[in-house]
């Protein structure tokens, strides 16, 4: 009987401390800012980046981290991760909706130890180029200008030459407008 007795108040006096650790302080995590995905031609790789909250810039003591996550279309699910950076490098397939949201999370003596967490996040769904266009048009976001349809490289080919030279040959559409340049970029 007396181990139950002595353990009543060892359970209360946790309790307390779990309680008043749980009034941490005044400070709140408000969400990233500025949250951008760039395509810097890199077939997919693209570029998310995003900015500390302007409420949180004066804050000190406190470990700032990001929780970034990402619909990856490969695994078709959610993908989570945890950095103290602002950048971040995920391969995308570029036919499908690019979904990349953002939230803040502080930790250390300005939170009293307690992590702290965003309740809202910064989120940016850019979706693909249509392939029903017929017109000249541009998606800045992918750096891609599809063209006048119907006029693509027919009959394209490449030989790659004792691994060190790459020739390739291609043929102009009937419709391809005849001051119209056609280049290959790679590398």
């Amino acid at each position: 009987m007396a181990n139950r007795s002595g353990g009543l108040p060892l359970l209360m006096l946790i309790f307390i401390t779990w309680r008043d650790s749980m009034r941490c302080c005044a400070v709140t995590a408000d969400p990233p800012e500025d949250l951008a995905i760039l395509d810097l031609g890199r077939l997919g790789r693209l570029e998310i980046t995003w900015s500390p909250p302007s409420s949180l810039m004066s804050i000190t003591k406190c470990l700032l981290q990001y929780q970034l996550e990402y619909f990856n279309t490969y695994k078709n699910k959610w993908e989570t991760l945890r950095t103290p950076g602002r950048t971040y490098s995920a391969q995308f397939d570029l036919s499908k909706d690019v979904q990349v949201r953002v939230s803040t999370i502080l930790n250390g003596e300005c939170t009293n130890n307690t992590v702290i967490k965003s309740k809202e996040y910064t989120e940016v769904v850019k979706k693909p180029p249509s392939t029903a266009l017929r017109n000249i048009h541009c998606m800045p976001f992918l750096l891609l200008c599809l063209g006048i349809w119907d006029t693509e490289a027919k009959e394209f080919m490449c030989v790659y030459h004792n691994m060190e030279n790459l020739e390739c040959t291609w043929t102009r559409s009937l419709k391809t407008p005849a001051s119209s340049l056609q280049n290959l970029y790679f590398w």
